[in-house]
């Protein structure tokens, strides 16, 4: 069936991408697929400009990366996210739902400074979070040693797609979590395309 050259953010190849490659070469064993991790706006990029056919992106914030009349897109998932924390953090022991003004109060765990999942966690509060402590990957958040020793009161988000197992000393907390819509994006040219349609016709599959 030929190559399928697709680009997405991590969470989005690490949960929806991945889990679903047995069952696309149990149904197109003559399709292959190269996968790359990038950002929306770059994965977006790289398909408008031929260098990808296929790409995972996320609106960040409700708001959607800016494509081209070119590049089609179509929702795939919609994501959220859960507050992950120290069994000991005094929000551990909460049982009912976490306001935005609480979140506020404590230092964030975060990938990179300024992500929507803090601002959606915390948006709604005239408070501004003490600012991140650490810059890592969400499943490096709960697992990471200077995480567990120096930022105790910390807080972190994982998406649930990128959710990995949780330390039997941290706990998650549902609370009104923030959500980003997950999107399929290829040319307009390339519509007809029975090798996008089929990795299309897994990733539908194994969002449900």
């Amino acid at each position: 069936m030929g190559v399928v050259r697709l680009v997405g953010f991590s969470t989005a190849v690490r949960g929806l991408l991945a889990p679903s490659l047995i069952e696309l070469n149990r149904r197109c064993p003559d399709l292959t697929v190269h996968i790359s991790e990038e950002d929306p706006d770059r994965a977006l990029h790289s398909v408008y400009a031929g260098a990808a056919d296929l790409a995972l992106v996320h609106d960040a914030d409700g708001v959607s990366v800016p494509a081209p009349p070119s590049v089609v897109r179509r929702p795939i998932h919609t994501d959220f996210g859960d507050v992950i924390m120290k069994r000991t953090h005094p929000l551990a022991r909460r049982e009912t739902a976490l306001t935005p003004a609480e979140l506020a109060r404590y230092p964030w765990v975060t990938s990179r400074p300024g992500r929507y999942v803090t601002s959606g966690f915390v948006g709604c509060s005239p408070r501004r979070p003490p600012r991140s402590t650490f810059a890592i990957s969400w499943t490096t958040s709960p697992r990471n040693s200077r995480w567990s020793k120096r930022t105790m009161c910390s807080l972190s988000c994982l998406a649930s797609r990128a959710r990995c197992s949780v330390p039997v000393s941290s706990r998650l907390r549902s609370s009104v979590p923030p959500t980003r819509e997950v999107q399929a994006a290829w040319r307009r040219s390339a519509d007809a395309s029975p090798a996008i349609h089929a990795v299309l016709d897994v990733l539908d599959a194994a969002s449900r």
